[in-house]
């Protein structure tokens, strides 16, 4: 079955919606008939954190397909502030991702299990992408940036961020 969702449901990213959908399908069928939902706020998830400032803790090429799907509806090419962990597929998430990027900056990252920051370089040069370092967002600017790769890398850009 399909639900109408409310309208504060409804302006979430698809992928979003169709969880939600998903557990009001399981709800009925457990035998919850009719209820009122109240959403949670969902930290991290596609979460938009200023106007032009998006965080996401997906880390793997499933979230960055649903990802890839709602940057498609934007008018514009976001800066992409990344980093992963040596053991996730980070080619595959920067494929993904790559026809909605401007440029990508690597986040500093404190951690052994990151990819070293050189072959990430690499990979990203592969893809014909433009890199350089993370440093700041400068808040006056007209670029849209998304936060994507880890809970580390949105917690050590959050960490930064709350600083300005």
């Amino acid at each position: 079955d399909e639900y109408i969702l409310n309208d504060e449901a409804s302006l979430l990213p698809i992928y979003l919606q169709n969880n939600l959908q998903t557990t009001l399908s399981v709800l009925n069928y457990l035998g919850f008939k009719e209820f009122v939902y109240e959403l949670p706020k969902i930290k991290g998830r596609f979460e938009k954190i200023a106007k032009n400032i998006i965080v996401d803790v997906g880390h793997n090429p499933l979230a960055a397909k649903v990802i890839a799907n709602e940057l498609q509806k934007q008018k514009q090419k976001i800066i992409l502030i990344y980093n992963s962990y040596a053991d996730k597929d980070y080619k595959e998430v920067l494929s993904l991702l790559k026809p909605y990027i401007k440029e990508i900056q690597i986040i500093d990252c404190d951690d052994t299990r990151m990819v070293e920051k050189e072959i990430l370089r690499e990979t990203i040069k592969d893809l014909s992408l433009k890199v350089d370092d993370f440093d700041i967002i400068n808040m006056s600017e007209e670029n849209s940036y998304l936060v994507f790769g880890s809970f580390i890398v949105v917690e050590n850009f959050m960490k930064g961020y709350s600083q300005i």
